[in-house]
């Protein structure tokens, strides 16, 4: 059997290396978004057949991002009632990564997420359409409920998750506490405090309490 590889670009594109090459494999070092394409493999039987099969298939070159997706806008604390909003990002990367929010390791409802358009790389913004990288960016929002911080008692977790393929998978995680609302506070306690008054040259000083407002008193006789 013999091995044919057809491809619509410029092999001197790459290094085809032959030793770790054979009939089945082909290895390929120094690729680059260049060579994204459509592969061909014939295969060819010898004599006294020669039948001939063919198959196709599409390669992608992945530029990964350098980093993991960050979360950006969501507090520490919220109580139940309040409103999270938060972003999530992803570095520059080709093609540009899929974000997917989860809230308690469930992914969250459609309607409390908001897609961005990509972002090309300022250093790419003069590279062919193909070569270029973009970042992505995936807002969300919602109104805390208590079923949030049922399955993890006091916190809700919340997770960005950038995904390219099969190749590439990160995530990143912030957990959020639950603010309790504070009780209503003691009152003041009463505390004596002294005046002074003048009458026709003599000092009278009196003893006067002084309580909060709306707290009833009463005097003996």
């Amino acid at each position: 059997m013999r091995l044919n590889i057809h491809v619509s670009i410029d092999f001197r594109m790459f290094r085809l290396q032959p030793k770790r090459s054979n009939a089945s494999h082909v290895f390929l070092r120094h690729v680059t978004p260049a060579i994204s394409g459509r592969y061909s493999c014939e295969v060819s039987a010898d004599a006294p057949s020669f039948h001939t099969a063919l198959v196709s298939g599409d390669m992608d070159v992945v530029e990964l991002p350098k980093t993991r997706p960050s979360i950006a806008g969501v507090k520490p604390r919220y109580r139940v009632g309040e409103t999270i909003s938060g972003n999530c990002s992803s570095p520059p990367s080709r093609p540009p990564a899929n974000l997917t929010w989860l809230l308690n390791n469930k992914e969250a409802e459609p309607q409390f997420v908001t897609h961005y358009p990509h972002m090309i790389a300022d250093s790419d913004s003069r590279e062919p359409e193909e070569n270029r990288r973009m970042s992505s960016r995936v807002g969300i929002q919602f109104v805390v409920g208590p079923q949030h911080f049922s399955r993890s008692p006091g916190k809700l977790k919340i997770r960005c998750t950038a995904s390219i393929h099969g190749l590439y998978w990160q995530s990143t995680e912030k957990s959020v506490e639950e603010e309790k609302p504070k009780g209503p506070q003691a009152p003041e306690a009463t505390r004596p405090s002294f005046y002074e008054g003048h009458f026709d040259g003599v000092v009278v000083e009196q003893e006067i309490m002084v309580v909060p407002a709306g707290t009833k008193v009463f005097q003996g006789a």
